[in-house]
């Protein structure tokens, strides 16, 4: 298939991941390199606006930071404050602020 506008079509977005797999590793300078990159913009732009990643919300986004670097409640008291401070933050009793 040839690359010639933009992925509009389910279809078209499968097709363009195969196609991708099939080059990505090819070499940057080479006509399926240059496809390769043409390809990730196309995808790109077809998932930003088709598939939106919603950002999380801070505490979520902190606990789950928390969970993946092992970290626990008393860990955060030098950046958030007492061990209460995290706890009220932590379980959405006090605001997270900048400050």
């Amino acid at each position: 298939m040839k690359w010639d506008k933009i992925i509009t079509t389910e279809q078209e977005y499968e097709n363009a991941l195969k196609r991708l797999s099939s080059i990505f590793d090819t070499n940057p300078d080479s006509p399926e390199g240059m496809e390769a990159e043409l390809l990730v913009t196309l995808i790109d732009k077809f998932e930003k606006e088709n598939y939106p990643i919603a950002l999380p919300e801070p505490i979520t986004a902190i606990k789950e930071a928390m969970v993946m670097k092992g970290l626990k409640d008393k860990d955060l008291i030098h950046a958030i404050g007492s061990k209460t401070t995290v706890s009220l933050v932590l379980n959405l009793k006090r605001a997270l602020t900048i400050a």
